[in-house]
């Protein structure tokens, strides 16, 4: 019986197959850190399901406030296979926290809900893992 898995680069665990499927066939702890077309590390292409030879393939979160309630709705492109999570706070410096009921959400959900104060100002993040 044999068992077969990926081969992956040391620092960013990504696929040497994946690299290769974009051009990369040299030096694959090199160039797992270089930066595609999308300006993201080609790692991060990876694990966010990017294609790193478009532009315009980038991970993007929505928001919106929903007419007559405090009500936002973010929203994102999803990829299969990814786990997303979001993050929230009302300043960068001490960092975010986990927005509660937002984390570990399956790629079949590309939107939560969340109750805002219109006079508090908060920021948010979009995470994505490979499970």
């Amino acid at each position: 019986m044999a068992i077969f898995a990926e081969v992956l680069t040391t620092n960013h665990p990504t696929p040497l197959w994946w690299l290769a499927s974009y051009g990369q066939t040299n030096d694959f702890e090199s160039a797992v850190d270089s930066t595609g077309l999308n300006s993201y590390r080609l790692w991060q292409s990876c694990i966010a399901g990017l294609v790193p030879t478009n532009p315009a393939s980038r991970l993007v979160m929505s928001a919106a406030l929903t007419a007559g309630t405090s009500d936002l709705v973010l929203g994102w492109d999803s990829v299969t296979g990814r786990v997303y999570s979001v993050w929230s706070g009302a300043n960068l410096v001490p960092g975010l926290s986990p927005l509660p009921g937002a984390t570990g959400l399956p790629w079949t959900v590309r939107s939560f809900t969340t109750s805002t104060d219109s006079a508090a100002f908060q920021f948010f993040r979009l995470t994505v893992e490979k499970p």
